[in-house]
């Protein structure tokens, strides 16, 4: 057993139960793990826990326009379709979002009778642009083999549509230690985050400003920071 399958192993028994149906519903056929990106280690892992070939779809990932999204999702739509029809798996693992992947997992198993886990990141459920979805979404999630999430909060909202569901956080398995860090005289406080939409970034800037005598390190990557509070 490899460091991912222990780790997953270490689940609450409830979890156990659903993560060991996978594991033997994917024995039926074959199982393949769906994400529309060029590359996701949390994909990857999953897929190599549960036995499954990950497989990617990446298309003009490059641009944010509607139109370059619009054209991305319709051709990942086609593409997933063919491979759907082509390979008839036994068992999907699905990323969300982009919802629509899911979706089109969701309306195919009804055709070719197989069985899918959706793997939900918390984007789906925190970002405006996602949230006209869920009264759509949640009849996937209740017809799903069972659904991760990231957190509690999500697992009590999709067992509220009757679905099966799971908490299993951020993958650090196979990461490279990082070097000690050597830390500074004073208090410290370092808050981890990505600068998502959801985080309260300014909030943690002002209390960085009004705590001179702090020592604040916090975590992401300053792409995806808000450039107005950067440059404060």
């Amino acid at each position: 057993m490899n460091e991912t399958a222990k780790a997953l192993d270490r689940v609450p028994t409830a979890s156990k139960s659903d993560y060991r149906m996978a594991r033997q519903s994917a024995l039926t056929g074959s199982r393949v793990f769906l994400t529309w990106l060029p590359y996701s280690q949390r994909s990857q892992t999953l897929a190599e826990s549960f036995g499954a070939k990950p497989v990617y779809f990446g298309y003009l990932s490059g641009g944010r326009t509607a139109f370059r999204a619009a054209v991305r999702y319709f051709l990942m739509t086609l593409h997933t379709i063919g491979f759907l029809v082509r390979h008839r798996p036994g068992l999907v693992f699905v990323m969300n979002q982009p919802v629509f992947l899911p979706l089109v997992v969701f309306l195919l198993s009804f055709l070719f009778n197989y069985k899918y886990v959706i793997d939900s990141h918390s984007g789906l459920f925190n970002k405006r642009e996602w949230r006209w979805s869920l009264p759509v979404m949640k009849y996937a999630y209740r017809r799903s083999l069972f659904s991760i999430v990231t957190n509690r909060e999500h697992k009590e909202l999709v067992e509220s549509w009757g679905g099966r569901v799971e908490v299993l956080g951020a993958l650090t398995i196979g990461e490279e230690p990082v070097k000690p860090f050597s830390r500074p005289a004073g208090p410290c406080f370092v808050v981890i985050g990505t600068f998502a939409s959801d985080e309260p970034t300014a909030e943690v800037l002002e209390a960085c400003r009004r705590l001179p005598d702090w020592h604040f390190y916090v975590t992401g990557s300053l792409k995806k920071a808000p450039r107005n509070l950067v440059e404060q």
